[in-house]
């Protein structure tokens, strides 16, 4: 079964802002499989007693640029993982996101 696909702009916050320490590497190679939470005014995990708080989307990244810059915009291709188990509706043009 052929999983739908998805094009997002994504940016990377820097590491002084709270981003991570390294960037992933070629974002083609399907390796890079975070999950992503939908909430523009949120960019940190909510949780209780470490548990999480929020419904978690789980995405591959299978197109992106070959080399990656803290807070510089570009588009990527997002393979949904898990559909059609899970209801990835929510990821509609314009929403914002964040990645854990």
């Amino acid at each position: 079964m052929n999983q739908p696909r998805i094009t997002a702009k994504i940016t990377f916050l820097a590491a002084a802002e709270g981003g991570r320490d390294e960037l992933p590497a070629n974002l083609s190679s399907g390796r890079y499989r975070p999950h992503v939470v939908i909430d523009p005014n949120q960019l940190r995990a909510v949780t209780v007693d470490s548990v999480p708080e929020e419904t978690y989307f789980g995405v591959t990244f299978v197109n992106g640029p070959a080399q990656i810059l803290p807070r510089q915009s570009f588009l990527a291709d997002l393979v949904l993982m898990y559909w059609p188990n899970v209801k990835y509706e929510v990821l509609s043009p314009g929403v914002s996101f964040y990645n854990s």
